[in-house]
């Protein structure tokens, strides 16, 4: 790494340090996943054991956020809903950063393709997100793999469109065509020179589509499609908590909460990123507000 490159990657962590948001963002997100990891060695409950002597009781000492219809804690059922958010989400964005940076590659780098690449991104783009991954889901059946699958498809030219673009103006760079004279093959160029130089608005895309799987992946739950019972999942979570709001009001509070603070955790940690990683942005939107 030469030196200039790490004197900008110091410089952009000081900025990201001194943005008070941005840190809550983080927090929140590191909190969140903590929980998820050491779920066992947090609660002694089981998140799928029923007790039904035990049902929807309020959240007392035994149980500190209560415990849902069927007599399960429900803080334990939200530490290990954390996992399977985590890890779908996770294989969101894997699918989704794969295969829409293999796009995007292509297209900006070979411009013989690059108008069909930039048709089919538009034309993806053009049908709701949402939409898209019930007509995949449709065709896959429900369940957790299969929801992160059909969001994964359904991001895939997000990042596609992002990387083109990057990608296309970052191969006009002298350097690029330093390489390119010295006789350096595409998938050296493009691997050594164009991708890391193009990191930045990819790492803070990554961070706004953890908190859109997130919020897909609790909606296709919600309505039945994504993590089945009784495998502990927010969005079913929720669902459940709903039907009981009468006899239990907390129970879908509790259930909603995690769902609105990770979203909002991802969304914070993604504005301090694209702040930190781009300071004109910053610059501009302080001059804007002051």
């Amino acid at each position: 790494m030469s030196a200039g490159r790490r004197a900008a990657r110091g410089t952009a962590l000081r900025r990201f340090w001194r943005n008070r948001l941005a840190l809550a963002g983080a927090v929140i997100v590191a909190a969140f996943l903590l929980g998820a990891l050491c779920a066992p060695l947090l609660s002694a409950y089981s998140p799928t054991r029923i007790d039904l002597p035990q049902k929807l009781l309020p959240p007392t000492g035994r149980h500190l956020l209560g415990t849902d219809e069927l007599g399960r804690d429900l803080l334990t059922r939200i530490l290990y809903g954390g996992r399977i958010s985590f890890v779908a989400s996770g294989l969101v964005i894997a699918i989704g950063l794969s295969s829409g940076a293999g796009l995007g590659v292509l297209g900006a780098w070979y411009e013989g393709i690059e108008p069909v690449v930039g048709a089919v991104t538009e034309i993806l783009l053009s049908v709701p997100a949402i939409l898209l991954a019930l007509a995949i889901i449709t065709a896959l059946g429900p369940g957790a793999v299969e929801g992160a699958v059909a969001i994964g498809i359904a991001a895939c030219p997000n990042f596609a469109r992002l990387v083109r673009t990057t990608l296309a103006a970052v191969k006009r760079r002298e350097y690029v065509e330093a390489a390119r004279a010295a006789g350096a093959g595409d998938a050296r160029i493009i691997l050594k020179y164009m991708v890391p130089n193009s990191l930045s608005p990819v790492i803070v895309l990554v961070t706004y589509q953890m908190s859109t799987a997130l919020l897909t992946l609790a909606t296709l739950s919600f309505i039945g499609l994504g993590t089945q019972p009784p495998t502990a999942d927010w969005g079913t979570m929720l669902a459940r908590g709903r039907d009981f709001l009468a006899m239990a009001p907390s129970y879908a509070f509790v259930a909603g909460v995690p769902i609105v603070l990770l979203v909002l955790g991802f969304n914070l940690l993604g504005d301090g990123l694209r702040d930190a990683l781009d300071p004109r942005l910053a610059a501009d939107r302080a001059a804007r507000t002051g």
